[in-house]
């Protein structure tokens, strides 16, 4: 599971009153993947609290296992239910979401399961399209219980991959993003070796880029070391009726920015001119118009941050992940049409930055966040995310920034 299906599958959850929260004073922990970061070496290590290979008998004696060993209070019959327990038709996990144990552990392969499937489609990740999901969040419901929502590892969704050509290494098959290891190296490839690679032999050669694989396309992978693989996503989450809260957390209650609400009638055309706005054609265009989609106008600090030193600079260090100047300028006319004259931040929602691109939230997000690495130098928030639905262009931290001058 990956971050961004994550946060689709939170924020479905927080819809039927869950709240998320985090420990007092810090953040969560980074949850990291095995090397290769695949479910027989992730998984296993995940449910055993170790690093070690295994399989689904593995697992629930080594997570009974580490109950016991840490004096943690575990179901009378199963602790952990994987795929074939979920889909038994009985009402055993109930009864065990529903017993005095400390902890009852789920496995839900719906998202590694589409993976395997057609690189055509695209699912929507939901408590409809995963119905064991919301069965389980109804049963933690009634019992009063917390939910934690964990990932053994990520993966990488297929945008145009390379398939590289891969043999066996003895009695070892090449996977999806990684092989054995046989002293050949490849761009985009990486020899893996150490205490956290659980390849036989404690190495491997794993794929370190995102547009590489192994086998037939498919619509995503895993096993690599790319960010998205090894980076797994951690939540909890509390229902909003149980009164009994846990002790050193605090909520992440979602909360609606200042200027969410849309403005009255009367304060929108106060904020009109008094005079009509000057005609298009009264001004010469600072340069000569190129032809292109979007024609530099008198102050268009845009070409300006294009052409600026800084931002090619950007460019070439985030290479093929740099977002193309027309995206970007896209994306830079809605904040500067949405903001008010004179205002140096300009703030708006990630839906309403999506509905005037005209795309899907996940695709936009995937944009911003390219403009973000290319606009946020030195740590600093020219383009931040103040909450969780919002986005804030620093206008003239920008200008500052990338050393460019001119109004809006």
């Amino acid at each position: 599971m990956s971050h961004a299906v994550a946060i689709d599958l939170v924020h479905a959850i927080e819809e039927v009153a869950w709240v998320r929260h985090r420990p007092s004073g810090s953040s969560l922990q980074m949850v990291l993947s095995t090397v290769p970061s695949v479910t027989e070496y992730a998984r296993t290590s995940l449910l055993c609290g170790r690093l070690r290979e295994g399989s689904q008998v593995d697992e629930r004696e080594g997570f009974a296992s580490f109950l016991k060993a840490n004096a943690i209070r575990s179901p009378r019959g199963q602790a952990v239910f994987h795929k074939a327990m979920l889909d038994a038709g009985s009402n055993e996990l109930e009864q065990a979401i529903a017993s005095d144990a400390k902890v009852v552990a789920c496995v839900v392969n719906a998202i590694d399961a589409q993976l395997s499937g057609s690189d055509q489609l695209r699912a929507q990740w939901n408590l409809r399209t995963i119905p064991v999901l919301g069965r389980l969040v109804r049963a933690c419901e009634l019992a009063g219980r917390a939910i934690v929502l964990v990932s053994d590892h990520g993966h990488l969704v297929d945008e145009a991959t390379e398939q590289l050509p891969a043999v066996s290494v003895g009695t070892l098959m090449p996977a999806a993003r990684w092989r054995g290891a046989d002293g050949l190296l490849r761009p985009g490839e990486l020899d893996a070796r150490g205490p956290r690679v659980l390849a036989p032999g404690g190495s491997c050669v794993v794929a370190a880029d995102e547009r590489v694989r192994y086998g037939v396309p498919r619509a995503g992978y895993h096993g690599g070391v790319t960010v998205q693989e090894l980076a797994c996503p951690l939540h909890v989450l509390i229902h909003m009726s149980d009164d009994a809260n846990l002790a050193g957390w605090i909520p992440l209650e979602a909360r609606k920015p200042g200027w969410w609400e849309a403005e009255s009638a009367a304060t929108a055309a106060a904020r009109k001119p008094a005079v009509a706005p000057r005609s298009r054609t009264r001004q010469a265009p600072e340069s000569a118009d190129d032809g292109g989609l979007f024609p530099r106008r008198e102050g268009d600090w845009i070409g300006r941050l294009f052409d600026s030193e800084t931002y090619r600079y950007q460019g070439r260090i985030a290479g093929r992940a740099s977002l193309p100047d027309d995206i970007a300028r896209r994306i830079l006319n809605v904040f500067i049409e949405q903001g008010v004259s004179g205002s140096g931040v300009i703030k708006m929602t990630e839906q309403a930055l999506a509905a005037r691109l005209e795309l899907g939230v996940a695709d936009t997000r995937k944009r911003v966040t390219l403009l973000r690495n290319l606009l946020n130098v030195d740590g600093y928030d020219v383009l931040g995310q103040p909450d969780r639905d919002s986005l804030a262009l620093d206008v003239e931290l920008l200008k500052s920034q990338f050393a460019i001058g001119g109004g809006r």
